[in-house]
C-alpha cells in the first residue's frame, strides 16, 4: 500500500436512496455506519407536488463523503442524488464528494443514433459535476468513452470477477456434462459486434484460455426497443462449453439470441455473464406484455446466467422466483466496491488493488443456479 493521504478514518458513507441494500452492505463491509439521511418527498399537486429534499443528519465538515447508490428508479433517484451531492459538498462542507454507482444511469445513451437526439450519458455527467461531484467510482460502463464525461473517475470492471468465478467452476462443470476437462472444450463468444472487446477481455482473465472465440452476428431492430435479429454465427462451438459475456442485460434478447445460435451450431452448454442485470419484461410497441423476463429466461437456450448484484432489486427478484433461481447465479460485488473505497481513502490505485489482492477476495457467491 502507498501513503495514506486521508487519515484518521475521516470519511463517511451515505446511501444514495432510501433503504439502499448495496449501501448498507458496503458500510457493513467497511465496518462504518451509514450516515443518517432523511429522504423527504412532498406529496400533493401543484408547485411542491413530487418535489424531494434530502437532509443529512451528521456533521460532514472536512470529511471525505462517499455516496453509494444502486439504481432502483433512475429518474426519481437521479434528482435525489444530485441534491445529495450538492448538500454534501456545499451545505455540508465535506472535503470531497465521491459518488459510488456501479451501474451508470443512461449509459446506453452514450452517442447519437440520429439527429436531434440527446447524449444523455454526457448530460448526467455534466449535471453531477455541476452539483459539486469530485470523483466517480463506477463499474463496467457501456462504453469507455463515458469516462471522458467526468474529470475524475475510477472505472472498475466485472470481468476479473466473473471470469475467475467461471474458472473455479470449469472442472466441475465439465464433469457434470460428461465433457473432458480440456481448454479446447471452452469457447468465448461475443454476443454481437459491440461485445468483441469485452469478450476478449473475459477470455484473457479465464485460467487456461487458449484464445478460442466465436461471434454472433446480430442486427438491432430500430423499430422495436430491446429487439435484435440473429444473422449468423462465426466460429466453431460444436461440442463445446460456450461463455457469452455482456455488460448490460435489459430484456435479455441479445444473450438469448446468442445462446440460441450457439446451441444451433452444436454447443453443449451455454453460460451468459453480465455486469448489470435489469430483467425487463418484453412488451409490444403499445405497451402490452408479450412475455415476462422470468419465462423468457426459462424458455431460452441459456443453461445458466451469471450476474452481479449491482442491481439489488434484480437479485431479490431472482431469489423470490423459482424459475429464475434454477438458471441464475449471483456473485456479490460488495467486497469489490468496499476495497475500491478503501483504496481511494488510502490514496492507492485500483490497478494496485487488482494486482495485490486475490481476486476471490473481491467477490463472493450469493446464489448458485439450481440451489
Amino acid at each position: 500500500m502507498g501513503t495514506n493521504v486521508k487519515k484518521n478514518g475521516d470519511f463517511c458513507i451515505l446511501p444514495g436512496r432510501r433503504e439502499d441494500p448495496l449501501a448498507e452492505e458496503v458500510s457493513q463491509y467497511l465496518n462504518k455506519e451509514l450516515a443518517p439521511v432523511d429522504f423527504i418527498r412532498f406529496r400533493g399537486k401543484g408547485v411542491l407536488g413530487g418535489e424531494t429534499l434530502q437532509v443529512v443528519k451528521e456533521n460532514l465538515r472536512g470529511k471525505f463523503a462517499y455516496i453509494v447508490w444502486s439504481i432502483l428508479n433512475t429518474n426519481d433517484e437521479l434528482i435525489q442524488v444530485l441534491q445529495l451531492v450538492n448538500t454534501v459538498k456545499h451545505s455540508g462542507k465535506a472535503q470531497s464528494a465521491v459518488l459510488v454507482m456501479p451501474d451508470y444511469p443512461y449509459a446506453r445513451q452514450d452517442k447519437s443514433h440520429a439527429r436531434r437526439e440527446c447524449i444523455s450519458a454526457r448530460l448526467v455527467g455534466d449535471l453531477l459535476e455541476a452539483a459539486g461531484l469530485d470523483h466517480v467510482i463506477t463499474m463496467t460502463l457501456h462504453s469507455e468513452q463515458i469516462e471522458g464525461f467526468f474529470r475524475s473517475v475510477d472505472h472498475l470492471k466485472e470481468v476479473p470477477l466473473v471470469a475467475d468465478y467461471f474458472s473455479t467452476r470449469y472442472e466441475s462443470l465439465c464433469k457434470k456434462i460428461s465433457l473432458e476437462v480440456d481448454p479446447d472444450n471452452f469457447v468465448v463468444m461475443a454476443p454481437d459486434e459491440g461485445g468483441v472487446r469485452h469478450a476478449e477481455e473475459f477470455g484473457r482473465n479465464v485460467s487456461g484460455w487458449n484464445g478460442q472465440m466465436a461471434f454472433a452476428m446480430q442486427q438491432r431492430d430500430r423499430r422495436a426497443l430491446h429487439k435484435k435479429d440473429l444473422l449468423a454465427v462465426v466460429g466453431d462451438v460444436k461440442g463445446k462449453i460456450v461463455a457469452v459475456p455482456d455488460d448490460i442485460l435489459a430484456s435479455g434478447s441479445t444473450l438469448f439470441n446468442a445462446a440460441r445460435a450457439a446451441k444451433g451450431a452444436g454447443a453443449v452448454h451455454v453460460i451468459g455473464f453480465c455486469a448489470h442485470a435489469l430483467g425487463f419484461d418484453s412488451v409490444s410497441g403499445e405497451g402490452e406484455l408479450i412475455r415476462d423476463f422470468s419465462s423468457a429466461l426459462a424458455q431460452s437456450d441459456l443453461d445458466e446466467l451469471v450476474v452481479t448484484d449491482s442491481r439489488p432489486d434484480f437479485a431479490e427478484d431472482v431469489l423470490a422466483d423459482e424459475q429464475m433461481r434454477q438458471k441464475v447465479s449471483i456473485i456479490s460485488i460488495v467486497p469489490y466496491i468496499g476495497e475500491a473505497i478503501r483504496r481511494d481513502i488510502s490514496g492507492d490505485t485500483i490497478r494496485e488493488m487488482i494486482r495485490s489482492t486475490n481476486i476471490r477476495d473481491l467477490y463472493y457467491e450469493k446464489h448458485r443456479a439450481g440451489s
